[in-house]
Formats: C-alpha cells, structure tokens, sequence
C-alpha cells in the first residue's frame, strides 16, 4: 500500500493555496500533486485529481490502496496525535467508509 505524504512547499507566494503538497511517498520527483492550504487540503486534492493517474502509471489497483493510510495521513495532517480524538476520528471514518460501501453494493 502506498502511503500519501504532505509537506510545506515554503512558497514566496502571498496566497496560501499552495502552502502544502502532497503526493505518493517515493514520488517526490514525479509531478502532479495535490496543493492544499493545510496537509488536510493537499491531501484531499492529491486523492481527488492525481491518485488516479499515479495507480495508473503504478500499475496499481484502486482497490488495493488501504484506506487506513489515508485516514492516518489526515489525521496527523490534522494534528490528532494519538489520543482520544484521533480514536473518535478514526471510528468516523470506518462508519463513514463502512455506509459507503454498502450503499456501493
């Protein structure tokens, strides 16, 4: 399972969509990144327009991709360390991830 990363991009930019970058790990160099004002944001914008063209070129199947890794990116991107919060944020998105799945089906 591929493990998403973001980090600042330290951009002279004054607008600050574009203070973090997020992207496969080991895909530094690649290009084509999600951009976001938070890791939250970068994250989320890596998920919706690049992950599908980096499994492809990865020869990697969506369904494959472990959905706990991206839970655990946007938790630590939302700075919930490892207490209760991160429990409760954890546990909403299983609920959240399990209704998607059934209504999939």
């Amino acid at each position: 399972m591929r493990k998403i990363i973001a980090s600042p991009t330290h951009s002279p930019l004054p607008v600050r969509e574009h203070d973090f970058c997020a992207h496969y790990e080991g895909e530094e160099e690649v290009g084509n990144y999600g951009y976001g004002a938070t890791e939250a944001e970068a994250i989320k914008d890596f998920v919706e327009n690049c992950q599908e063209a980096h499994d492809e070129r990865l020869g990697t199947n969506p369904a494959e991709v472990d959905e706990s890794l991206l839970v655990s990116a946007v938790a630590d991107a939302l700075g919930l360390g490892g207490g209760e919060r991160r429990g409760e944020f954890f546990g909403a998105c299983d609920r959240a991830l399990e209704a998607h799945s059934q209504a999939a089906e």
